[in-house]
């Protein structure tokens, strides 16, 4: 975080360096704050505490889908984890509040090969179908 303040500190004397040139190098436009405005910014960033901020990889969700790579595996996958009692809306509500949107997605495009806009619910409705499918035609 120190260095952070410190490219911010650099570009701030910029920035006031320049202000009084804005008429000159026509940069009336980019120029919108005065100083005070600017060293309210700089303290306010010099103040903060660093864990207020978090970094992108604190807000990303974990994924309840291990790594899977293959077809073969996506497959294996959803017949141990994700099979369910169609006649039970709880059954299937729950695999759909256990399994974010990215992960339903991901197992879609293993076993299709391709990608789906759909929602939770119609990408578990399409897996379900394939899946009753294939035991179908190995029951014939």
């Amino acid at each position: 975080m120190d260095k952070n303040i410190h490219i911010l500190n650099d570009l701030i004397d910029i920035y006031k360096k320049l202000l009084p040139h804005k008429d000159i190098l026509d940069l009336k436009k980019s120029f919108k704050y005065n100083e005070d405005q600017v060293d309210s910014v700089l303290s306010y960033f010099k103040n903060m505490n660093p864990s207020d901020t978090k970094t992108a990889s604190q807000n990303k969700k974990k994924s309840n889908l291990p790594e899977l790579n293959s077809r073969k595996d996506a497959e294996e996958y959803y017949l141990k984890n994700i099979i369910h009692d169609k006649s039970d809306k709880k059954s299937k509500q729950k695999i759909i509040d256990n399994y974010y949107l990215e992960d339903l997605r991901k197992l879609y495009f293993l076993i299709f090969s391709s990608n789906s806009k759909d929602k939770k619910m119609i990408i578990l409705e399409k897996l379900e179908q394939y899946f009753e499918n294939i035991s179908r035609a190995k029951n014939l």
